[in-house]
Parts: C-alpha cells; sequence; structure tokens
C-alpha cells in the first residue's frame, strides 16, 4: 500500500529542489534593480550634461549684455564691458545651479571685444556608485554681442 505521501511525488529524493523558485525570483528581483538603476542613472548623466549646457549658454548670454556703454559712445563700437560681463555670468550660474540641485564643480568666465565665452564644469552622482564612481562633464559656450540698431549697422560701427 503506498502512502499518501509517496502518491504527492513526497518521498525521499523529490525534496531536492524545495526553495529552487525562491532563489530564482532573488536573483532576478536584484538583477531587475541594478538594471533599473543603470538607465535611472544613465537618464540623469544626460540630463545633467544638457542642463550643464543650457546654464553655460545664458551665462555666456548673459556675459555678452553687458555692453561697455563708455567704448559706444566714445567710440561707436559695440564691446562686452569685462568688469560686470564676468559677475552677470556667475550671478546666473548661481541662480540656475541652485534652482535645478546641479553640482557645478568648476567655473570660468573670459569677455573680450564682442565675445563671452563661459566654461562650466559639473558632476552628476549616480543611485549605484560602486564601481562607477561619478560623471564630470565640461562644457564651453560662447555668446557674441550683435548691434540692433539698423543706422550703426549701415554706418559700419556694429
Amino acid at each position: 500500500m503506498r502512502t499518501w505521501r509517496a502518491m504527492a511525488g513526497r518521498g525521499p529524493g523529490h525534496d531536492t529542489e524545495r526553495g529552487s523558485v525562491t532563489l530564482f525570483v532573488l536573483l532576478f528581483t536584484i538583477a531587475a534593480l541594478a538594471l533599473a538603476s543603470l538607465i535611472v542613472d544613465g537618464g540623469t548623466v544626460l540630463n545633467t550634461e544638457e542642463r550643464a549646457a543650457d546654464i553655460a549658454q545664458q551665462a555666456a548670454r548673459a556675459a555678452a549684455d553687458q555692453i561697455s556703454t563708455q567704448a559706444l559712445r566714445t567710440t561707436g563700437q559695440v564691446v562686452i564691458d569685462p568688469q560686470t560681463a564676468c559677475p552677470a555670468a556667475y550671478a546666473i550660474i548661481q541662480r540656475y545651479s541652485v534652482a535645478d540641485n546641479v553640482q557645478v564643480t568648476g567655473r570660468a568666465c573670459a569677455a573680450a571685444g564682442q565675445n563671452a565665452t563661459v566654461t562650466l564644469t559639473v558632476t552628476a552622482t549616480p543611485v549605484i556608485e560602486i564601481g562607477f564612481g561619478s560623471f564630470t562633464k565640461t562644457v564651453h559656450e560662447t555668446a557674441t554681442t550683435t548691434c540692433g540698431n539698423a543706422q550703426m549697422q549701415q554706418r559700419g560701427n556694429c
């Protein structure tokens, strides 16, 4: 006569596979979470790069807006005032980096003639730092002053 264990297939030798599904689910969950965090980290890095370029462009435009009125009045040439250009650029960098939670690790500004160049270095820290560390991106953006007065353009003063 067979016992109920033998009829259910739970006799000796059939307990070797107990818990194998649990192990599979555990390993699959860990792999899925690691993959999801890599996707999120990749998006964070791309977003940080785009945001750094945007902040540097806005800062370069702010620097290029600082026109030397003295040079304009004396020579008729539109040139950037180097005394006020870089502080204006740094103010934009500070405002956007705080508002957007961007970690700015370096900045530089150069303004001469009609060009203003801003260099910005930002750092993004991934969710999983093990093996990856942080990502650093440096962007360079340049803005040029333009003359909006058609009469000055015709005279060649712009």
